[in-house]
């Protein structure tokens, strides 16, 4: 068994003691241990429950993207609720369909940016629909916000690699660089590193030196925790670190 493996069969272990029944099964697709119609299956019976909102749409489809579902009926059914839950300026959650701790600034801009790297990999999504988020997502751009928050570098890295847009190229370069300055300073740790690499479907980023998901995915796994759980960062919550994990899990599956 290679190291690779052993790092996902305890991280298995640690979902599978720690985590909901939703997480238990995305990590068992994971390891080659549970379907992506289960994975799916789990998701359509979720959202038939409650209404969708932002958080729930991309919930759904980051789990359905890391099963490779995005052409499933459960994925056109979230893509087909963004398109009329997308605000007027192009972006998602400035409608008041995000949650008060989500809705600050660097949260709108995250949010609008991961969702248009997800749905622009779905064969659902209107190009009207993904040039509007890479509008607004251009002229709120400054290099300043990719270094003050992990999640606004991974928004933007995600959906202008996958977005057709003109100022594609100068931001992914921009992305590229504060990708790299964050990983080597340990700003940035090595599972969300190669976590942007991974939604950027990319083994570098232009602007980004030598740093590649080569690289980064033996660190990955030197990251792991005793328990076979992920996130080194002071007093983490257990759904944090179940969150981590289950990152961690998605990169070393396309490792």
């Amino acid at each position: 068994m290679s190291e690779i493996e052993r790092a996902r069969e305890r991280a298995l272990a640690f979902i599978e003691s720690t985590g909901e029944a939703l997480d238990r099964c995305l990590a068992r697709a994971l390891c080659g241990k549970a379907s992506t119609r289960e994975v799916v299956g789990a998701w359509e019976a979720l959202l038939a429950e409650a209404p969708l909102d932002c958080a729930a749409a991309l919930g759904a489809l980051g789990a359905l993207e890391d099963v490779r579902a995005l052409r499933s009926p459960c994925a056109k059914h979230v893509c087909q609720w963004l398109e009329g839950a997308q605000a007027p300026d192009g972006s998602f959650g400035g409608d008041g369909t995000l949650s008060e701790a989500e809705a600050d600034e660097f949260g709108r801009l995250a949010r609008t940016g991961m969702l248009a790297g997800h749905l622009a990999k779905t064969p659902y999504a209107r190009p009207e629909t993904l040039a509007a988020a890479g509008d607004w997502l251009e002229a709120a751009f400054t290099p300043e916000r990719l270094q003050e928050d992990w999640r606004v570098l991974a928004g933007y890295g995600h959906c202008f690699a996958n977005v057709l847009h003109e100022g594609a190229d100068a931001i992914l370069q921009w992305c590229g660089r504060e990708l790299e300055k964050g990983f080597r300073s340990g700003r940035i740790d090595a599972v969300r590193t190669a976590r942007v690499f991974v939604w950027c479907d990319a083994g570098s980023l232009p602007g980004g030196g030598a740093l590649s998901l080569g690289e980064v995915v033996p660190a990955v796994v030197a990251e792991q925790q005793p328990d076979g759980g992920w996130l080194r960062f002071e007093a983490p919550s257990s759904e944090q670190r179940v969150a981590h994990t289950l990152t961690a899990l998605a990169v070393l599956a396309r490792a």
